[in-house]
């Protein structure tokens, strides 16, 4: 494969960038050697705070959730305050229209992208005014 092109299959199409040695079909990773050492970190919570359990997340300070309206993570954003809210810890939820996964990285090409991530700073801010009440 050459940067740039696309690669398919049954289950995956993605675009071939920096180099094709970055590309896992979702399949593949079962058959790896590496296998084992993948699954500690899909098994980890720090990697995924929704296996945390109800004792570490109580624990947790606020939590504030932003997700994109298309982002195709928005399930598990949905999914983990939902984990967090049974657990007792404080957490909201944010869904920000129109927006897509990763949205954030593009503020200095979209001002639509530039005024979600307003939001999210307004939404940090209120955090941490909250705070320094206590």
């Amino acid at each position: 494969y050459e940067r740039g092109n696309r690669v398919r299959d049954e289950d995956t199409t993605l675009d071939v960038y920096p180099e094709p040695a970055y590309v896992i079909n979702p399949g593949e990773i079962a058959t790896r050697k590496n296998a084992t050492l993948l699954q500690k970190y899909f098994d980890d919570p720090f990697m995924s705070p929704y296996l945390a359990d109800f004792e570490t997340l109580a624990a947790l300070p606020p939590v504030h959730v932003v997700a994109a309206e298309y982002d195709p993570l928005l399930d598990d954003a949905i999914a983990f305050c939902r984990k967090m809210k049974e657990a007792g810890g404080a957490v909201s939820l944010e869904i920000v229209p129109g927006m897509t996964h990763g949205f954030l990285n593009l503020v200095l090409s979209s001002k639509a992208c530039t005024a979600a991530a307003q939001q999210c700073l307004v939404a940090v801010s209120k955090m941490f005014d909250k705070g320094e009440e206590q």
